[in-house]
């Protein structure tokens, strides 16, 4: 990883980083306060990746070791309990995981139809929400 520009961008995004925790933790009070109604939704790698080395030459090329760059518990930081948070495997390595093959094929058809419950509940949530403020409002005497 070394002599990568955004080495030191991509090391503060391995497992047990302080910086994902406190992104985490600032993203979890927005969700709770600003966005109520709405679900988190992950997408986690299933499957190993080659590493990315260094050739001689001062190219790069995946030719290190299988790695899983993108782990259930980096993409998520939550339990599998948390009723926001829905967390979904994708059967592929990091380089795979968003190159669907076809509208057909099986990851896209999962990422598709997450993507259509989520459009599908939009405007319940987006009334909950618009009603809670028209309440605070009224509340506040606005």
């Amino acid at each position: 990883m070394k002599d990568q520009k955004n080495a030191d961008f991509i090391n503060s995004l391995g497992e047990g980083s302080e910086l994902l925790r406190f992104t985490y933790d600032y993203f979890l009070r927005a969700v709770d306060g600003e966005l109520k109604g709405c679900q988190i939704v992950s997408f986690f790698e299933n499957r190993d990746t080659r590493a990315v080395d260094l050739r001689p030459d001062g190219s790069w090329a995946r030719s290190g070791e299988m790695i899983r760059l993108v782990t259930q518990e980096s993409a998520t930081f939550a339990l599998p309990t948390e009723a926001m948070h829905q967390q979904i495997a994708i059967d592929a390595d990091h380089s795979k995981m968003v190159k669907f093959t076809s509208r057909y094929d099986q990851s896209y058809k999962i990422v598709e139809g997450r993507l259509s419950e989520c459009v599908k509940d939009a405007p319940n949530i987006i009334e909950a929400r618009l009603a809670s403020v028209v309440k605070w409002r009224e509340h506040e005497g606005m």
